[in-house]
């Protein structure tokens, strides 16, 4: 559950990299279609009253800061990924022209269109750097995965570990959605899939996923350049086709099993 959208890694980067577009002002794409961008981090019921919203997001996130200590780190990441997305909004809505508008709600949806190996050569230092990190950690990730207590008492420093995690994590995700945009769900359909077949050992897992996840990637770009469309598919939007429901599910066997 503590995938990078959640703690904030993805629309932080979404955000900084928005007003990177919006300071450059310069139009990408040669259309000529003007567009009026809206996002809104809300749901539409909420658009009436959107006090209601904001009190039952934070009504339930301080229930859960009181009595689930586990999930702080989560509810902290869930309060970043709003900010940071309203951040994003901030700088569409301000934006010097419309092709930049353009330009950022395109970037957003996530697609491997026009990359070369400069954009690799770009975010593979830095993604190699943060998987170097969870590497090194992947150990005492597997004393963790017995409970907080248990690590502790295998002399594993807690707080720590969680700081270099996150550190990690921002280094490799970051870089890659600055350069392809948001394409989600990739870290979650895959290690779940390979868990079967290498278990759920971090030592084990996070490599095979690295690959896993690449080679997802690769085979969803495929198959966006494949299906017949008026126009290009963007590879983001079909990673969420896919990896919503599979969320769901994974959310429904968890509390069955649970139960």
């Amino acid at each position: 559950m503590a995938k990078e959208f959640i703690l904030a890694l993805d629309a932080g980067t979404q955000s900084a990299r928005a007003l990177i577009f919006d300071l450059q002002g310069q139009p990408v794409h040669k259309t000529r279609i003007p567009i009026t961008p809206y996002v809104s981090p809300q749901p539409s019921w909420a658009e009436q009253d959107p006090d209601v919203y904001w009190d039952a997001l934070a009504a339930a996130c301080q229930q859960l800061w009181r009595e689930r200590p586990d999930l702080r780190e989560t509810i902290a990441g869930v309060a970043l990924t709003t900010f940071a997305s309203a951040g994003t909004s901030l700088v569409l809505s301000l934006a010097p022209n419309p092709y930049a508008a353009y330009e950022i709600i395109f970037w957003l949806m996530g697609s491997l269109a026009d990359r070369s190996l400069t954009h690799v050569a770009l975010a593979l230092p830095l993604i190699a750097a943060g998987l170097a990190v969870l590497l090194h950690a992947s150990r005492k990730l597997e004393a963790l995965a017995l409970g907080e207590d248990s690590a502790r008492s295998l002399g594993v420093d807690v707080g720590r570990l969680k700081l270099t995690v996150v550190i990690g994590t921002a280094l490799a995700v970051g870089p890659g959605v600055a350069v392809a945009g948001f394409i989600g769900f990739v870290g979650l359909l895959v290690p779940h899939a390979l868990r079967p077949f290498v278990g759920s050992r971090p030592s084990r897992l996070l490599p095979l996923s690295a690959l896993g996840g690449a080679l997802a990637t690769l085979l969803a770009d495929i198959a966006c350049r494949l299906v017949p469309t008026l126009g290009e598919l963007k590879l983001g939007i079909v990673t969420a086709l896919f990896g919503a429901p599979f969320f769901l599910w994974l959310l429904t066997r968890e509390r069955r099993l649970g139960a």
